[in-house]
């Protein structure tokens, strides 16, 4: 525990009718069913209670009422699901079909309770099978019935300047971390509140640390703060061990306990394990930026922002099991389940990106799919894995436009199962399931709203983990594209551990000389078909037309046939459908490709050409690997010639590789542009040689 003492604070149950306002800027909803029979009270009828948790912060301890004894068994559940922070809910399934909205809370009752609320949730499952959505309001938890979400009993605490953090709840208590300011300090310090849920009451307070609070319910609770990991005891609060990181200054995150192991991430790249009493097992360095980790099986799964990519380290020593670039900064514990480990990211961390979902085999890193959406509004939040589907909140069109929607993910496909779309808001929670309804918080110009969503539900078995196959030679059994292209001459070496074979089937883009757009309405237009034969279609061969155009896209159509993806490339880097319709200006290159056949319409206001002298990425019938040491090596050079170079053409060649790349280096001449491509998504050098 922090040594030092403070001021001392108080918190007060709020009667009814009470409509005294306190500062804060945090709320949650906790979803709940049954009281157990060991705690005061008996059994009750499910509800749901909106809460905000508000008090002066104390360093140290300062017990505020009693409580009865603690039940290890009950509500282990709570930030991403589990004390493990897998993200995992084997038990629930999400409605899919004729979803519709059940109930909303009325934003006008709750300023009548002076409570208008702001979302900004995380979610988190506890107490009794309870749900957590946790965001801002005005110092209160508001008890709402789920059946018809009307506001009923309240609570509220005094004074309090801060931002609250996911909280866990363990045998009818809430434990909540906080990121409190106050004039006497430097800075945001850590609390840590204890209330009971039945009695609205406050068991203890705690500080802990210089920065916000991030609790992890178990026997005892572990707690994250800026410059250490504390330990205290779930009944009085108190202190009973802590750990400092390498980094004194680094913030911790959201612990992670398995067995008797805790472990623990920071922002400055840190990964740790302790023991029994705090005794540090192991550490390890991960990369800067991802402060959350999530255990499972003996794997601890650890997320990095400024490198972004997911590590995978055994849990009994620390060592590295694999590592795979993911497409955005990962900010999140890696949800893990069924032998996956699902991410969701912006695409290059860019504010309009992209929104990325991304599953990977858990026992090889490998990339099974990925899902996207056209962008991610706010967050991104955590992926939520649900029985065999995965949940994400995603924006449906363009970042600017407030949008946001539940999207349902099959967990083993990476298929749509159904899009539950939002209110136009610029907040949106991450989902909750609870008995086959789905709960979301949203905010609206500082107005929250929680509502319900019931409906068909359609969930099987949890997924198998994924065949790892037999790996050929030395591979993974896993196997992926590589297309090496550049706007200029290039000599590259590629190196494979594992089978290496040159694609000369797939990857041609080069227009033909007959997709000439013809002048309809004032539009340049083309209208197409492109991609394989339906025979063909589904794996890795993909084809496609490539254009030159300066303007703006006024429409893209696209009708693929079913289950084949369509791979969209603008200025050389994979684009959804609606990036390419919001450019407005300047010359671009846009390639349109899929594994598959797909009709397509593109109208352009400006001009619009065929490029039929780029885009052809096939491999060369002379491109075969020769074995040099035990890896499959292919020497070659790629590119336009010099009076073509820096343009809009590109050429390149392309492969299909299972096991690792060992190395690829890179020789390019005049400053020309190379632009390499792992299963159909521009990467870096470096972001290949990780993956794999």
């Amino acid at each position: 525990m922090c040594s030092r003492s403070g001021p001392s604070g108080r918190a007060n149950v709020w009667p009814a009718g009470d409509t005294n306002a306190a500062r804060t800027n945090f709320f949650g909803i906790v979803i709940r069913r049954r009281m157990p029979s060991n705690t005061v009270g008996g059994d009750i009828s499910r509800r749901v209670l909106l809460g905000a948790l508000a008090g002066t912060a104390l360093l140290g301890s300062t017990r505020v009422q009693g409580r009865q004894n603690l039940d290890e068994n009950a509500g282990k559940k709570q930030y991403q699901g589990d004390r493990a922070n897998t993200g995992y809910i084997p038990e629930e399934c999400p409605p899919t079909a004729n979803v519709r909205k059940e109930w909303e809370i009325d934003p006008d009752e709750l300023r009548t309770t002076d409570m208008a609320i702001i979302t900004t949730a995380n979610v988190t499952y506890g107490f009794d099978e309870s749900v957590y959505v946790v965001g801002k309001h005005r110092g209160a938890i508001l008890d709402v019935d789920p059946e018809s979400g009307s506001v009923g009993a309240r609570w509220r605490a005094d004074d309090f300047d801060g931002e609250l953090t996911t909280p866990a709840a363990w045998n009818g208590v809430l434990y909540v971390g906080a990121g409190e300011n106050d004039a006497g300090f430097e800075g945001t310090h850590g609390v840590v509140y204890a209330v009971d849920l039945y009695d609205e009451g406050t068991v203890w307070r705690s500080g802990v640390g210089r920065g916000p609070a991030y609790v992890t319910a178990s026997n005892d609770l572990y707690v994250g703060s800026k410059g250490a990991l504390y330990a205290l005891d779930a009944r009085e609060g108190s202190g009973l061990w802590t750990d400092v990181p390498d980094d004194a200054d680094a913030q911790v995150g959201y612990p992670a306990v398995a067995g008797e192991t805790v472990v623990y991430a920071t922002d400055a790249g840190g990964v740790y394990a302790l023991g029994e009493g705090g005794n540090r097992q192991w550490s390890a360095d991960v990369g800067g930026g991802g402060t959350h980790v999530s255990v499972d099986d003996g794997v601890v799964y650890a997320g990095s922002a400024d490198a972004p990519s997911v590590r995978a380290l055994d849990l009994s020593g620390g060592s590295v099991r694999w590592e795979t670039a993911i497409a955005g900064p990962v900010t999140h514990p890696p949800a893990v389940a069924g032998g996956r480990v699902y991410t969701f990211v912006r695409e290059n961390g860019e504010e309009d990106g992209a929104g990325v979902l991304t599953a990977l085999d858990a026992a090889t890193g490998d990339r099974l799919w990925e899902f996207r959406t056209t962008s991610v509004y706010i967050g991104p939040r955590p992926p939520l894995v649900s029985r065999d589907a995965v949940l994400v909140v995603g924006n449906p069109k363009p970042y600017d436009n407030l949008n946001n929607a539940v999207y349902v993910v099959d967990a083993a496909s990476g298929d749509r199962r159904a899009r539950i779309d939002l209110r136009q808001d610029p907040g949106t929670s991450a989902p909750v399931v609870l008995e086959d309804t789905l709960y979301v918080a949203d905010n609206s110009v500082g107005i929250g709203y929680l509502s319900a969503h019931v409906g068909d539900t359609r969930c099987g078995d949890p997924p198998s983990p994924p065949d790892g196959g037999d790996g050929g030679d030395g591979g993974s059994g896993d196997r992926h594209s590589l297309m090496i292209g550049a706007n200029g001459p290039v000599d590259y070496t590629l190196r494979v551990d594992g089978s290496l074979e040159p694609d000369t089937d797939g990857g041609n883009y080069t227009a033909d000389p007959g997709d000439e757009p013809t002048r309809e309405g004032g539009l340049w237009t083309v209208s197409d078909s492109t991609g394989p034969a339906p025979e063909d279609a589904g794996g890795f061969t993909y084809l496609g037309d490539r254009y030159i155009f300066d303007g703006s896209v006024e429409d893209l159509s696209l009708a693929p046939a079913s289950g084949v993806d369509v791979a969209l490339y603008l200025d050389e880097r994979r684009a959804t459908r609606d990036e390419v319709a919001r450019v407005s200006s300047g010359r671009h290159s846009l390639m349109v490709g899929a594994n598959g056949p797909v009709d397509y319409t593109l109208r352009v206001d400006g001009s619009l050409e065929p490029d039929t002298d780029g885009g052809d990425f096939s491999a060369d019938s002379g491109d075969e690997p020769t074995r040099e040491g035990g890896l499959w090596t292919v020497d070659d050079s790629t590119g336009p010639t010099p009076e073509d170079a820096g343009g809009f053409t590109y050429l390149g060649d392309r492969y299909i590789l299972a096991g690792s790349v060992e190395d690829l280096s890179l020789a390019s001449a005049g400053g020309a542009d190379v632009a390499l491509y792992l299963d159909e998504r521009r990467v870096s050098r470096a972001e290949l040689l990780r993956s794999r």
